[in-house]
């Protein structure tokens, strides 16, 4: 009989709170997915394979897509139901219907679209989420509205920078940035083909940079213009992130990357395929594609080059 899987999708800290997303697949006929949000409190000062301190502060019976964490720390979460998951307590509750969810403090949950919410992030007041229908939501604080978009473009990442300002990633249709007054599609060079998937973008030293499993890594040449950077059709990035002004990458099965500039990478380690990247108090912390028991990476940059699977 296959075993139960538990998977880390997303880890982010704000605000002095550092929390993860993790699926539970339990095996059945037919399977059943569930979801939790744990928060870390003692931090991860061991190396080598470590126990998390830390405990599940929310649970569903259904699968969260995605989650974000305001400047204020406070949680949203998004289902693939269309349903929204908040600590803040600004929902309507749900009433009539099949969603559990349990929680130490109080949470509130509204259904807000009929579609499949992919991702999510933004404020308390300006919160944005995308759906896998290409459709956006806008909360305000108080109400939703919903906005046109591009058809067919497929979000993938919703990515927010200086708190008010969003980057939308696609499937297939670029990179779109929304700067509080309207979502605008950014320009790409004749380098790179228009319909390649974005998987990612961070910002390094005041520059942006966007990744591709198509094997590109994309600079922002001028206001709203990305080119080409580096091009290796061997090598998918799946996410980056920043951390003390370097771009880190998470190659999949390729392994852990530093870009140096100029075309060079630095090879750091491979373990198993790294899909997610995000920094945090000088660490960086990789999501894994596959595991049994939701373990993630921890890697801390320094003499050692230390690498920890957290469990």
């Amino acid at each position: 009989m296959a075993a139960d899987k538990h998977q880390t999708i997303k880890i982010i800290e704000r605000a002095k709170r550092l929390c993860f997303l993790m699926l539970h697949r339990v095996e059945g006929t037919p399977y059943k997915t569930t979801s939790s949000i744990f928060e870390i409190y003692e931090g991860l000062e061991t190396r080598g394979s470590t126990n998390i301190e830390g405990e599940a502060i929310f649970r569903t019976n259904t699968p969260i897509n995605d989650f974000t964490m305001t400047t204020t720390g406070s949680i949203w979460a998004i289902d693939v139901l269309g349903n929204l998951f908040t600590d803040t307590g600004q929902l309507s509750p749900l009433e009539n219907s099949d969603i559990q969810f349990e929680s130490i403090n109080t949470w509130s949950i509204q259904n807000i679209t009929g579609k499949t919410p992919t991702c999510i992030a933004g404020e308390d007041d300006d919160l944005w989420i995308a759906t896998v229908e290409s459709n956006l939501i806008h909360y305000n604080g108080t109400q939703f509205s919903e906005v046109s978009f591009t058809p067919d473009a497929q979000p993938v990442r919703m990515i927010a920078f200086n708190k008010h300002d969003f980057i939308l990633t696609t499937f297939n249709s670029g990179i779109y940035e929304y700067d509080g007054n309207e979502w605008e599609k950014l320009a790409l060079t004749e380098h790179v083909p228009d319909n390649i998937i974005i998987n990612d973008v961070t910002l390094v030293n005041g520059v942006r940079y966007a990744v591709s499993t198509a094997g590109y890594i994309l600079k922002e040449v001028k206001e709203g213009l990305f080119d080409v950077e580096l091009y290796d059709p061997s090598k998918p990035w799946y996410a980056c992130t920043e951390l003390d002004g370097e771009l880190y990458l998470a190659g999949g099965t390729g392994g852990a990357h530093k870009y140096l500039g100029n075309g060079h990478l630095e090879f750091i380690k491979q373990y198993d395929s790294l899909i997610g990247a995000s920094s945090s108090n000088k660490r960086l912390f990789f999501t894994l594609a596959d595991s049994i028991t939701g373990t993630f990476v921890e890697y801390t940059p320094n003499d050692e080059n230390e690498f920890s699977l957290i469990m």
